[in-house]
């Protein structure tokens, strides 16, 4: 009994490692929750959650093929603790299934969850938990196998579930039903609270299910109905107007045609960073003048429908193109590193995730003493800033036309790296033939970073596998005193290096000049500033 209890008193310790991805404590987080599950205390989806963000999609399968069923124990806080729904705890096991290869169990696993989730009633309290994680996991799945009618369908459902007077999934809700025929049903259902006061939970499925047929729409060139779409998730639901490329029906009405006064408030409050930029960088001269040219030219193109529909294309088919290049890439690395770094088959497309650093949230980050002092060094030394997941070049023209820094960018997708390559080319010729700014189109993980004097790595959505096999790399490649500057490493593990070298953290800093600004979560809007120094 004093066993027990003992191992009950660590649950919840060990359930918060795995939710704030707390690299450092997985293997005791691990061992604790085993033992909770052959005690009945913990569900498979709390092992699962843990086996998922490290990867170990085989070591899932095997705990749903042959693992016991927790049984839920109310007195547990942690909402991942007890098992609340055996739909939650299958939704764990699709991605492992997809990552597999096992397509059809977890299409037939996806059916069953959204059969079992609509027969749930409105009074049990994880319908609408299980349908908004089904509706992630699921419409990302059928965009990236290009299966158009049935995200059609799963966003049909999810729109009768929000709709209909009886919640069910089996109502007929029409897709082209307007934001504010859905506010009204809302309120209807909620006897007529206000717009702000309506319950969040309704509100972001629906909001979901127009996001995902938005993004759907732009991969059939049908840009219209994408930006209507756009334009009914960001009303339903604030967040939505944080992720590109859904905010860009805003950002033409407000900054390509200047109808500011029209936006809402909370369109106003991200129409203001786009305005800012766009000001301080105007009528600048020389090398700022460049740049002001080039940022101007790649929010234009960020937003454009053609942009929004290649990028959208690339991303839900980077497995069966851009991926093989990648391991070719990886080729001529060194064995140890090679076998020790994450598949490119395996990246979810959350990695792929596209996003902008305004230029005064990057400038911002420039001026912590830390950073300052380190750039000052970098530039003394003709030493490389590098940038990983630079995307189309932004934060490194940034670098190269404030600082004078070298710069060196590497992204995984090509088309990506062409496009900065261009503008840079177009804008800061002689930079670009002497080698001052130059792109690879390679996987971070193995990039050179063996003069790096500062990293800025873009990796606030990537895979936690990702992030910790990169963290390892850093802290065993770069010379000793570069400053690295993240956005994803927040609970890594801050043991020593094979050198005898570790990751000091200098500083959390908030910066919301960001494409993802909108977001209230405090880690999507920190930066960390981390120093290589001797152990």
């Amino acid at each position: 009994m004093k066993v027990l209890e003992g191992l009950g008193a660590n649950i919840e310790p060990a359930l918060n490692i795995v939710y704030s991805q707390d690299v450092a404590g997985f293997e005791r987080a691990e061992s604790v929750l085993l033992k909770a599950l052959q005690k009945g205390l913990v569900g498979r989806r709390a092992v699962a959650h843990l086996y998922n963000q490290q990867g170990r999609w085989s070591d899932v399968v095997k705990l749903f093929d042959g693992g016991q069923v927790g049984v839920a124990d109310d007195t547990l806080p942690f909402e991942m603790g007890p098992v609340e729904s055996p739909y939650l705890e299958n939704l764990a096991l699709v991605t492992p299934l997809l990552q597999l290869g096992q397509t059809v169990r977890a299409e037939r696993l996806l059916h069953q969850i959204r059969e079992g989730a609509c027969k749930l009633t409105d009074d049990d309290s994880k319908k609408y938990e299980i349908l908004m994680e089904y509706v992630h996991k699921a419409s990302n799945w059928w965009l990236g196998s290009l299966d158009w009618e049935q995200l059609r369908a799963d966003s049909q459902t999810i729109l009768n579930v929000v709709l209909s007077e009886d919640s069910s999934c089996y109502g007929s809700a029409a897709l082209d039903v307007t934001t504010e025929e859905v506010v009204r049903r809302l309120k209807a259902q909620a006897r007529g609270v206000r717009h702000e006061e309506l319950a969040d939970d309704p509100r972001a499925l629906a909001a979901s299910a127009y996001a995902f047929l938005a993004l759907r729409s732009w991969l059939q060139q049908k840009y219209s109905e994408a930006s209507n779409l756009a334009a009914a998730a960001m009303d339903l639901e604030g967040w939505s107007s944080s992720f590109w490329p859904l905010y860009c029906p805003m950002w033409a009405n407000a900054v390509r045609e200047g109808k500011t006064d029209d936006q809402s408030p909370a369109a106003r409050r991200w129409i203001k960073p786009w305005l800012a930029e766009r000001e301080f960088l105007k009528g600048q001269p020389g090398a700022l003048g460049n740049l002001s040219r080039a940022v101007s030219y790649l929010r234009e193109l960020e937003c454009s429908d053609d942009f929004i529909h290649e990028q959208l294309r690339r991303v839900y088919t980077y497995h069966h193109t851009e991926c093989p290049k990648q391991r070719r890439s990886r080729e001529g690395a060194a064995e140890s590193r090679r076998d020790a770094t994450p598949s490119c088959a395996t990246y979810s497309f959350d990695t792929f995730n596209y996003g902008t650093l305004y230029y005064q949230g990057f400038t911002k980050i420039h001026k912590h003493n830390t950073v300052k002092t380190r750039l000052q060094k970098t530039a003394e030394l003709d030493l490389d800033y590098i940038f990983l997941g630079s995307n189309t070049g932004n934060e490194l023209m940034y670098a190269a036309a404030t600082y004078g820094v070298r710069v060196v960018g590497y992204d995984l997708l090509c088309p990506l790296v062409e496009i900065g390559q261009s503008v840079a080319s177009r804008e800061f010729a002689d930079l670009v033939a002497s080698k001052r700014i130059s792109f690879h189109c390679q996987d971070a993980l193995f990039a050179d970073l063996s003069r790096a004097g500062l990293v800025y790595v873009d990796d606030c959505d990537w895979d936690l596998s990702v992030r910790r096999a990169l963290w390892e790399k850093l802290k065993d490649e770069v010379p000793l005193g570069t400053v690295v500057v993240s956005w994803g490493m927040h609970a890594m593990p801050t043991e020593r290096s094979t050198r005898k070298a570790k990751m000091k953290i200098v500083k959390k800093l908030t910066v919301v000049e960001s494409s993802w600004g909108f977001q209230d979560e405090e880690e999507s809007n920190t930066v960390l500033i981390e120093h290589l120094v001797e152990a």
